[in-house]
């Protein structure tokens, strides 16, 4: 009788400490794992996507043999085929000074050097143009060759024209372009009958559309 006593006490003990235990256990709080996000935003400069056309304004400097370095302004307006390939026109005027073959002699020709030009291109090289840490543009290296109508001292002549263009989207509708340019035309002026070296160095802003 005693045994049965002693089980029935030691079944009332575990009975009442079982929820006591589980609910101890359920106080626990639950541990969370939290994971960081590892994807890494990608900077995505501007360029050219559907756009093949492109039309802008330019100035620099034009240096036309025997007559000095001179102010220029100008128009241009390109299209793009693709990435590679490309035809530009180009319209501007330069007001030049008084020429060292005139010397003593009374002449007032035309001084101003008028060209229109159309020319093609050709993508040498495509890179990055870095502006500080976190700014990085689409650049190009194009070559550009064609022919102008060259307007100078009272006479109009066919010329060469053969240059470099160093291009930069900003934005998806602005670009700027860096070129250097060689004006080959023969001129006679003043019974001096030559073929001509005028270089060009002139920076454009453009819109793309």
């Amino acid at each position: 009788m005693l045994h049965i006593r002693k089980a029935l006490i030691a079944c009332l003990l575990i009975s009442t400490l079982t929820p006591a235990i589980s609910f101890a256990q359920d106080e626990k709080p639950a541990i969370k794992v939290i994971d960081p996000d590892k994807r890494v935003p990608s900077a995505n400069p501007a360029a050219l996507d559907t756009e093949h056309f492109e039309a802008g304004v330019y100035t620099g400097f034009l240096s036309v043999e025997d007559f000095n370095t001179n102010p220029l302004w100008g128009f241009s307006a390109r299209y793009y085929f693709n990435q590679k390939l490309l035809i530009e026109a180009s319209i501007a005027t330069s007001e030049t000074e008084r020429a060292n073959p005139e010397g003593t002699l009374d002449f007032n020709p035309e001084r101003d050097f008028s060209y229109v030009s159309i020319s093609a291109g050709y993508q040498l090289l495509k890179g990055r143009s870095f502006w500080g840490k976190k700014r990085k543009f689409n650049s190009g290296l194009y070559a550009l060759a064609g022919v102008e109508q060259v307007d100078f001292a009272d006479e109009s002549n066919t010329g060469l024209l053969l240059g470099i263009s160093y291009k930069t989207v900003l934005t998806d509708w602005l670009t700027i372009n860096l070129d250097f340019k060689n004006h080959i035309v023969e001129r006679n002026f003043v019974g001096d009958d030559k073929v001509t070296q005028n270089t060009e160095f002139a920076i454009g802003i453009n819109t793309i559309f």
